[in-house]
């Protein structure tokens, strides 16, 4: 695993680099940087097509661009441990699609990737999860 940090906005990411964001089991869009790849792409639309719900700790590949369910909002809110365990999930539920995929370039935003849990936390998780596989992770801020 490699992990580079640029300045830039996600959905400007570099060609060739699957996008990823967190999204809501309801495919709201929690951050800007999400709102953006909505629009761009047509993602909830697409989503509630595909996949009529999500549930926490899935993420869905549509088009170039993972879309982990990290926030269910159907329930109370979660406390942190439920949030640390959502995103590890669905970490892990991409690196799997990744390997089955052969995708090894991914993008994602430091500010928006997970908005209710520190980038410090974030970034050991996402360690955790790719620290054997060999992938290059661009970190834009």
């Amino acid at each position: 695993m490699k992990i580079t940090y640029e300045r830039g906005l996600l959905i400007n990411a570099l060609q060739g680099f699957y996008l990823c964001h967190c999204i809501t089991s309801d495919f709201i869009a929690m951050t800007d940087t999400t709102e953006d790849i909505f629009r761009a792409f047509n993602m909830r639309e697409k989503l509630l097509h595909i996949h009529g719900n999500g549930v926490v700790g899935e993420a869905f590949l549509v088009d170039n661009v993972f879309n982990l369910i990290t926030i269910d909002m159907f329930s109370d809110e979660e406390t942190e441990d439920e949030l640390y365990k959502a995103l590890e999930e669905a970490l892990f539920d991409m690196r799997y699609q990744m390997r089955e995929n052969m995708i090894t370039n991914l993008a994602l935003s430091q500010a928006d990737f997970f908005p209710d849990i520190s980038w410090e936390n974030a970034k050991a998780i996402i360690e955790h999860v790719f620290e054997d596989m060999d992938v290059n992770i661009l970190v834009l801020s």
